[in-house]
């Protein structure tokens, strides 16, 4: 009730890591308000509009529970149906965005890309060029993990970087026709699921391909959701018409994390340089829970469903663990397989027939171990057939991986991960 009291960020966050959402509830809608009373996107992060939000816990239990609960919780193969028609409905999206790490680090942070895929240097090659590692030198990192999501406080203005003007008309630089179509696209889904940041409905629905219905597609799926500062803020300045900015933001509760794994560089012979095996790579993404700096928790309350019998206090502290965000380690780690995979299998394999790859991946997160993998036995049986797109009968088809964790959400986030992929599913139960 103190007036002169000020909040600050660090408080906000203290009191919301020890007691819990709730408590720090209104300190983050009045760190919001003051934001949105400069109208100067100086924090857009998605820390603090979830911090912000009264059903944030809810929403963010909610992500993937609908999908894939498993065989003690039988549902309508109507609904199962939808949601994988949803997933299909997202890897289209992304694809139509080019939602790809090279073209992130191409378009986006104008860092260069692999040679293989650089289309002003295909030109300059002739016949005689020798694959060396030179032509995979950016190939590495295979993922963004150079980006750090934005912490609660701070901003990013995304108008600035598509050229949208605020009076809602579009500059010359989005008309640039050196600039591709899709550009604006990744620029908004890049903002959203790798900054963390939120970005304004009206320009969601301006720049990103399909506008309303891939809204109502990623709400469905629920990897974000819709604030309105008229409901959620119940400040004078707001209800009484004073406030001038967007009253309806999207604001991400998951990461899409893009993963390019290279053509495997032990069976790319050096007569083939500028031929389709050179060029040959698999894109996936995967989502995870948002980086420590945005969720700034490391268990979320769940909404799966519960036993007919189950008592009120069970199902409000039932929670489970944060699915583990993409980061140096894990990409480390599918660095050292890319590199040392074709490699094993042929050595593994020299004396006896070759077998489908078997997986184990024991604490698996998101899957990304597990499913790198599977791309790379795509990746190997692919290159061993001479690059045909029926991808042989080798080891690449037949492939399986098993995904282990004692973490509901996480196996959730896998299922979800492996369809998002175009891997099919053995068995729908955790």
């Amino acid at each position: 009730g103190n007036s002169e009291y000020e909040v600050t960020y660090s408080t906000a966050s203290q009191i919301r890591i020890q007691h819990g959402h709730s408590a720090g509830l209104l300190h983050y809608k009045q760190l919001l308000s003051e934001s949105l009373k400069r109208n100067d996107y100086s924090d857009t992060s998605a820390a603090t509009w979830i911090a912000a939000t009264d059903d944030a816990l809810k929403l963010l239990g909610g992500v993937g529970s609908p999908f894939m609960e498993g065989a003690d919780f039988p549902r309508k193969r109507q609904q199962i149906s939808a949601e994988v028609d949803d997933i299909q409905q997202l890897n289209e999206l992304l694809a139509g965005s080019n939602y790809r790490h090279s073209t992130i680090r191409k378009y986006i942070f104008n860092l260069p890309i692999s040679s293989s895929l650089d289309e002003s240097t295909d030109s300059e090659r002739n016949e005689n060029d020798v694959f060396s590692l030179e032509h995979c030198r950016y190939d590495y990192p295979m993922g963004p993990v150079y980006i750090r999501p934005l912490a609660a406080g701070q901003g990013f203005d995304l108008r600035k970087m598509i050229g949208d003007i605020d009076n809602g008309g579009i500059n010359s630089a989005c008309d640039n026709a050196s600039n591709p179509t899709w550009l604006p696209s990744l620029q908004s889904l890049a903002t959203l699921f790798l900054l963390a940041s939120s970005i304004p409905k009206c320009v969601f629905l301006r720049h990103v391909i399909g506008g309303q219905d891939s809204l109502n597609l990623l709400l469905r799926l629920g990897v974000v959701y819709v604030f309105d500062i008229t409901k959620e803020l119940n400040e004078d300045f707001i209800r009484n018409g004073g406030f001038e900015g967007d009253t309806e933001w999207i604001v991400p509760l998951v990461h899409l994390f893009p993963l390019e794994v290279p053509p495997l560089p032990q069976l790319i012979d050096n007569n083939n340089t500028n031929g389709t095996k050179m060029k040959k790579r698999q894109n996936l993404v995967f989502m995870t829970d948002l980086h420590p700096n945005a969720l700034q928790m490391t268990s979320i309350p769940t909404t799966t469903v519960m036993p007919l019998n189950a008592t009120k206090s069970t199902i409000e502290s039932e929670t489970e663990g944060a699915v583990m965000y993409i980061g140096p380690d894990s990409m480390a780690l599918v660095h050292h397989l890319h590199a040392s995979f074709a490699e094993y299998v042929q050595s593994a394999s020299h004396n006896t027939p070759r077998e489908p790859m078997k997986i184990l991946d024991v604490c698996t997160g998101s899957g990304v171990q597990a499913l790198s993998l599977m791309a790379m036995c795509d990746l190997l049986n692919w290159q061993s057939d001479g690059g045909s797109e029926s991808r042989g009968t080798s080891i690449g088809p037949n492939a399986m991986a098993v995904a282990l964790d004692v973490n509901d959400r996480a196996l959730r986030f896998t299922n979800f991960n492996a369809l998002l992929n175009g891997f099919s599913l053995l068995s729908d139960s955790n």
